[in-house]
């Protein structure tokens, strides 16, 4: 290297320098500001490594509160941290603003990258209490039936920011005093405002009512739902299920009725030809059954057997011979059964088809009582062919034909050919089976408006086609279809050809458990609704602990009373100087300020006195209002001058007027 001051020559060693990053972190080392106060938070900004020279660090700010509206701090970005410091603080100061429900928020101080430092820990949070609490609010949101034994239930919250809620459940109305006393509580955690929460409850009892309520919390206080919900499974019941019914047969046709030694067509009948001709078996007669019948049964030798047969030449099909069977009225028909004829193999029905009709159009003949037979042409209108032709197999043999399950009241046979014989053909036995309900569909449903003195009970009826007159039973315990075993019943009324709902007001007592059920009757007989269904009442004449003020009238001040009935009562709500307590005794307004027991004039008529108050909520349970009187306005004893029932309104009072006396109201019972 040459130099050019001296022109000598000299050499230099090379040296090596390392320069070390300044790492930079953020602590919020006052974490917890609020409203407040208000009270602020504060970050440090601090690095590890040289403190020679002054850092510039460079920040942006997030999180939920909103600068300006919410906070505001002592610097801009960036901020310095001075040369010979490891640190530099950042201060917060919170606004306290009146806007409800926000909830806390949070401010979070973020490093932003540099090429002049490195990051350790890059974010800090402070976070904002609110103090603009909003009381929680929350009411029962309706509820579903899943199956009988489970149900969905529901609350919304309408107010309060982000609560906890419970759903509170149980056989019995548990109150709005404390959670403990229901049965069965479910946590739901945290919900928003504006927002729906729900829970699938399992294991219920069938045909069981039971009771809800939502309950939540959040920093301002806790609430119940005004009133207490009721909720059950899929109501279980109704008619009995429907049977096979061997049905009466009213009337036969047949193409010869001769009553001689040939038999008559009533003794086919099932019901009263099968108890036969005493003439032809005088022994003990089988089952009305027809499915029970037996080839050994000898009851069957009491037959029919025709005087004659149809000319197959010249009927209509061919036929030799028909019967037809009226069963009175229009039924769902499911089978025939044919048992034939016993005596004799030739007259045995062979071969023949089934018809059945609702209203034929040609109205079934009796056939004569002689020696000749008359034709039916089943082609006439209004008949339908179910099978044919049908081949009988042994002339001591059984044929069941299926109809199908159709609605009709005729069932007809029309013979095609016999077992040879030219003059008879017959049957033994017939029956005809229906599917009948064993009675009008009715089911037992959910009780609606329950109090503490009573509840509307409720079912379901379906007697199409017919007229029921309905019953119902109820009472402490559980009757079922035994009338006398029920404690109270009562007439409900008569329905025909209808399917509608049923409901019955009962008056019952509070806080008791009740069942009820439903009973249709007619001239067929009776049919109840099972299962009963269970419930409870509301508790019965509930009151505060002190100064014995009902829930009920608290209730219907304001619904939000019932959160707690003892703080209500002992509170001036509307800054009258007189307590809940006391309005509701002297029969005012515990909301309105100048609604409070006072004379509003005093007068006279003649030699009377004539005193006049208000009063604007007059519970039906109150004492009199007593008038009392002293001769000096400030000392001596107050003696009864007299007393009124209150009433909604001006109330008024008079008597012989006391020379020279004063007067004042008093509620002198008042707990």
């Amino acid at each position: 290297v040459f130099r050019a001051d001296d022109g000598q020559i000299s050499s230099f060693a090379t040296v090596s320098i390392t320069v070390t990053m300044p790492e930079v972190s953020v602590t919020a080392t006052d974490a917890a500001a609020s409203e407040t106060g208000p009270d602020g938070g504060e970050w440090a900004i601090t690095r590890v490594g040289s403190t020679g020279l002054a850092l510039n660090v460079i920040f942006s700010l997030g999180g939920t509160a909103t600068e300006t509206d919410d906070y505001s701090i002592d610097t801009t970005s960036p901020v310095t941290i001075p040369a010979g410091q490891t640190n530099v603080t950042i201060t917060l100061t919170t606004v306290d603003d009146s806007v409800p429900g926000e909830g806390s928020e949070t401010v979070d101080l973020i490093i932003t990258p540099d090429a002049a430092y490195s990051i350790g820990t890059g974010t800090g949070t402070v976070t904002i209490a609110d103090n603009d609490f909003v009381a929680p609010a929350v009411s029962n949101y309706g509820t579903t039936a899943l199956s009988d034994t489970s149900a969905s239930v529901s609350g919304w919250v309408s107010s309060g920011g982000v609560v906890e809620a419970w759903i509170c459940w149980g056989s019995t109305d548990g109150g709005a005093a404390s959670t403990g006393d229901w049965d069965n509580v479910v946590a739901m955690g945290p919900v928003n405002v504006g927002t729906e929460f729900s829970t699938n409850i399992t294991g219920l009892s069938t045909n069981s009512t039971y009771w809800y309520r939502c309950y939540v919390t959040n920093t301002s206080g806790t609430a119940w739902s005004p009133s207490a919900g009721t909720f059950s499974g899929t109501a279980v019941g109704g008619g009995g299920p429907a049977s096979d019914t061997e049905l009466p047969i009213s009337d036969v046709f047949c193409h010869n009725e001769k009553g001689n030694f040939g038999g008559i067509p009533g003794d086919m009948i099932a019901g009263t030809g099968m108890n036969g001709n005493p003439d032809n078996y005088s022994g003990s007669w089988p089952t009305n059954e027809p499915s029970l019948w037996t080839a050994t049964d000898s009851g069957y030798k009491s037959e029919w057997q025709s005087a004659a047969l149809v000319n197959s030449a010249t009927s209509a099909n061919s036929k030799i011979g028909w019967a037809i069977f009226d069963v009175g009225a229009s039924y769902t028909l499911k089978d025939f059964y044919l048992w034939n004829e016993r005596e004799n193999s030739g007259r045995i029905t062979a071969t023949f088809n089934v018809y059945v009709a609702e209203t034929p159009a040609v109205s079934p003949p009796h056939g004569p009582t002689d020696n000749t037979a008359i034709d039916y042409d089943f082609a006439g209108g209004g008949w339908t062919k179910i099978n044919g032709p049908v081949l009988t197999g042994s002339w001591r043999g059984d044929q069941v034909v299926s109809l199908g399950s159709v609605d009709a009241r005729y069932v007809a046979v029309e013979i095609l050919t016999n077992g040879g014989d030219a003059n008879k053909v017959g049957l033994a036995e017939v029956g005809i089976v229906a599917t009948i309900s064993a009675g009008p569909a009715l089911g037992n449903e959910a009780p609606t408006d329950i109090t503490n003195t009573g509840a509307v009970l409720n079912a379901a009826l379906d007697a199409s086609g017919t007229n029921y007159d309905v019953y119902v039973y109820y009472g402490a315990s559980d009757g079922g279809s035994n009338a006398g075993a029920w404690a109270s019943s009562d007439y409900v009324g008569s329905w025909t050809n209808v399917s509608t709902g049923l409901s019955y007001t009962a008056s019952l007592a509070g806080g008791q458990t009740y069942y009820y059920t439903f009973q249709g009757s007619n001239s067929s007989g009776q049919i109840w609704a099972t299962p009963s269904w269970q419930f409870n009442t509301l508790p019965a004449g509930a009151v505060t602990t002190n100064h014995y003020v009902p829930h009920s009238w608290l209730a219907s001040q304001n619904p939000a009373w019932t959160n707690d009935y003892e703080a209500a009562v002992t509170n001036d709500h509307d800054s009258d100087g007189f307590t809940t307590a006391q309005e509701y005794w002297s029969g005012t307004d515990p909301q309105d300020g100048s609604s409070y027991l006072r004379i509003e004039n005093v007068g006279t008529i003649s030699s009377n006195v004539n005193l006049v108050w208000v009063h604007s909520q007059a519970d039906a349970g109150l004492p009199p209002i007593v008038i009392q009187w002293r001769s000096s306005m400030l000392t001596g004893a107050w003696s009864y001058a007299g007393q009124n029932t209150p009433s909604n309104g001006t109330n008024s009072w008079d008597a012989l007027m006391q020379q020279g006396g004063y007067y004042r109201l008093a509620v002198t019972n008042m707990p």
